[in-house]
This record gives structure tokens, C-alpha cells and sequence, in this order.
């Protein structure tokens, strides 16, 4: 990533992460060893589906015409 500063730190909580979702997934299913790299390949996606068709599709018939992407960066921000 152009720009990118301290790309070891991240490649370190990349790696944090994906530890932790192997113990999240490990329970459901520790025979499917491939089972990670599908939940990643499938997650890696959802990248390319514009957020206003993901918002349409999940979010609008629950929580009505709300800004979702806005809603969860207010949420983070009230960390």
C-alpha cells in the first residue's frame, strides 16, 4: 500500500488476527482445515460490492433509510 508506515506493526496484528479467528473457527469445525481460508477468500469479496448495494440489501429492511456505513464509523469513533 502506497504510504503505507509501520507495515511490520500491521503485519503483526494481521497475523494476531488471523490466530484468533483460526480459535473461533477450530471449535465449529476442526476437521475442515481449508475452512479459514474460505471464510478469508469470501470475506476479500465482499470488497467489491459497492456498500450502498450492501446497505440496500441487509440493512435497509431492518433499521429503515440510515446511513449504515456513517452509523458504524460514529460507533467506532465512540470507542
Amino acid at each position: 500500500v502506497p504510504g503505507l508506515q509501520a507495515a511490520s506493526h500491521i503485519g503483526h496484528l494481521q497475523q494476531e488476527a488471523h490466530w484468533a479467528l483460526c480459535e473461533v473457527l477450530e471449535p465449529w469445525c476442526p476437521a475442515a482445515q481449508g475452512r479459514l481460508a474460505r471464510v478469508l477468500l469470501t470475506a476479500s469479496t465482499l470488497k467489491s460490492i459497492p456498500t450502498s448495494l450492501l446497505g440496500d440489501l441487509f440493512f435497509r429492511p431492518i433499521i429503515g433509510d440510515v446511513d449504515i456505513a456513517g452509523l458504524l464509523g460514529d460507533m467506532l469513533l465512540l470507542r
